[in-house]
């Protein structure tokens, strides 16, 4: 049986990717303080968790391993079941778990995942609320993967994905201990971590996604301190 596609807001999960070593922020960068409007503090990872909640309603899911103070501001947390692996790790953790939650036919649950990194200070639910509409408009083209946020470069952490990118994101993971020999994982990259993985960009193919431009703001991500002033 093909997998469901989504036709409203309420079979797409909103996800945060949490699980980042935030090395050249120098320490949990999910957790600095930030103004969230009128002068109001918060830490960074709220903003594109309450960007997702404006639209989709109180339940973020977090995914990655990460503080217990990030876990708590979310509604939902799943760990990473591909650690090493980045983005694709923690995109494929939860739509595996979407996938084997559907085959239970008592629960109705989400068919698609709309993930936002988890440093995006500007993103606006305007623009999560677009990006999802384009989405559903496009959910019978099952040739589509995925749509991501464009501004000068693909934003492949701005998105939707969908059931089927399933298989084509777990051939790009690869265990570290086959990752020296694997053309997908280079040298470079092995870690400690048990996974590596290609990029997202070498995954889902031009032909494979849909690119909906947004302001350059909304794509912006924190990686050193002086990003935050």
């Amino acid at each position: 049986m093909k997998p469901l596609r989504p036709t409203r807001l309420e079979d797409l999960q909103p996800v945060v990717l949490v699980g980042g070593r935030s090395t050249r922020f120098g320490s949990d960068k999910l957790l600095a303080p930030v103004n969230s409007g009128s002068d109001k503090q918060s830490v960074l990872v709220a903003q594109p968790m309450n960007s997702l909640r404006e639209v989709f309603g109180s339940r973020v899911m977090a995914v990655g391993t990460c503080s217990p103070l990030v876990t708590e501001l979310a509604d939902k947390h799943l760990e990473d079941q591909y650690p090493g692996a980045g983005p694709v790790g923690g995109i494929l953790t939860v739509l595996d778990w979407l996938k084997a939650h559907s085959n239970e036919h008592s629960l109705i649950v989400p068919c698609a995942v709309f993930v936002l990194a988890g440093d995006l200070a500007r993103i606006s639910s305007q623009t999560v609320k677009h990006l999802a509409d384009v989405a559903l408009r496009i959910h019978a083209d099952r040739s589509i993967l995925a749509v991501w946020a464009r501004t000068a470069q693909p934003e492949p952490c701005i998105g939707v994905y969908f059931l089927e990118a399933i298989e084509v994101l777990r051939k790009g993971i690869c265990q570290k201990a086959h990752a020296i020999d694997d053309p997908r994982c280079a040298p470079s990259e092995v870690t400690s971590a048990p996974y590596r993985s290609a990029g997202l960009q070498r995954l889902i193919l031009p032909e494979c996604r849909v690119e909906v431009p947004i302001p350059e703001v909304d794509a912006v991500n924190i990686n050193f301190k002086e990003d935050l002033s």
